[in-house]
């Protein structure tokens, strides 16, 4: 959540919401404890559900500069329609596990307009610029599958 964390370079260790999985690290035993990974998520948002899970047992994730990789990033998904249901897909999943009722159905109604804004602005953009809008007309019509989860 970058916004939450203003200017902060990631040049000191700070206890963060979640860790991103391309380099998580965690103690065996309370990965025991958490059951490992929750296999309900395919892909993308098990690091988020692994986090929150620890948190609401009292551990706190934390990122420090101590620890370093390279991650080639994008490598799991080679198309960018599939890559983002995937990913909206896992995001719901986290939201009815890990949010209360009236939150969940605040959290999908958004999920619904965030598609939907994106469907219709790049249908105006392809309008007057020429472009393509098929990735987020694809994205808005394939909701049925990514507001189910996984």
């Amino acid at each position: 959540n970058p916004e939450a964390y203003g200017g902060w370079q990631r040049d000191s260790e700070r206890e963060v919401d979640i860790v991103t999985g391309c380099f998580l690290m965690i103690d065996r035993s309370l990965w025991e404890r958490l059951g490992g990974f929750d296999p309900t998520f395919f892909m993308y948002a098990e690091e988020a559900d692994l986090c929150l899970r620890a948190s609401k047992l009292g551990f706190r994730p934390a990122v420090t500069p101590a620890a370093e990789i390279i991650h080639l990033g994008g490598r799991s998904e080679a198309s960018p329609v599939e890559k983002t249901i995937k990913t909206t897909r896992g995001r719901v999943t986290l939201i009815r596990k890990h949010w209360p009722a009236w939150q969940r159905t605040v959290g999908l109604a958004l999920f619904r307009g965030w598609a939907l804004s994106r469907a219709l602005g790049s249908h105006i953009a392809h309008d007057r610029r020429g472009g393509s809008s098929d990735k987020w007309k694809t994205i808005w019509g394939r909701r049925s599958e990514w507001l189910k989860g996984y």
